[in-house]
C-alpha cells in the first residue's frame, strides 16, 4: 500500500442525482491506505466535543473503496473524525490584513494538497506583491456585506 498514489476525487452527481462527496486517499506508510470523504458528520454546535466516528459514514467510505479503488481492501482498520476549518463558500481564504499579516485559512484540510502552489502565493502576499485577479478572488473582501 505504501507505493500507492494520493487520490482526490472531487464531488460529483450520483446516479440518483444527489451529490457524491469528495473522496480522498493517501498511503500511510506501514499502516495502509488512509481514505476519507469530505463532508461534515453534523452541523457544528457550541460545546459539541463528540469525536465519535459514524458507523454509517465508515460503511459509506468502505463502499466507495470497494467500488472506486478496487486494488485496496475495503476493510477499515480504524476510523477517526477530523476537525477542519472551512470558509462560508468552501473556498480558500488568502489575504493580507492591516499590518501586513498574511492569512491563509478556510482550506478544510486541503492546504497541504496545494502546498506547491500555496507557498509561492503566500510569499508574494507577504512580500507585498499585488495578487493576480484569480488569487485576489480568494480575499476576505468577497464576504463583505453591502
Amino acid at each position: 500500500m505504501d507505493a500507492l498514489a494520493c487520490l482526490v476525487d472531487r464531488p460529483h452527481a450520483g446516479d440518483d442525482g444527489g451529490e457524491v462527496p469528495n473522496l480522498y486517499a493517501m498511503p500511510t506508510p506501514g499502516r495502509g491506505y488512509k481514505v476519507g470523504i469530505d463532508r461534515p458528520l453534523r452541523d457544528l454546535v457550541d460545546g459539541d466535543l463528540d469525536r465519535t466516528p459514524s458507523e454509517a459514514v465508515t460503511r459509506q467510505i468502505a463502499e466507495r473503496v470497494r467500488l472506486d479503488i478496487t486494488g485496496v481492501p475495503a476493510v477499515p482498520l480504524d476510523a477517526q473524525v477530523h476537525s477542519w476549518t472551512e470558509s462560508p463558500d468552501r473556498r480558500f481564504v488568502l489575504d493580507v490584513l492591516p499590518g501586513g499579516v498574511v492569512v491563509a485559512c478556510g482550506d478544510s484540510g486541503e492546504g497541504f494538497k496545494f502546498s506547491a502552489l500555496m507557498g509561492p502565493l503566500l510569499a508574494d502576499l507577504a512580500e507585498g506583491r499585488t495578487p493576480d485577479p484569480d488569487v485576489a478572488s480568494f480575499g476576505l473582501a468577497r464576504f463583505a456585506t453591502v
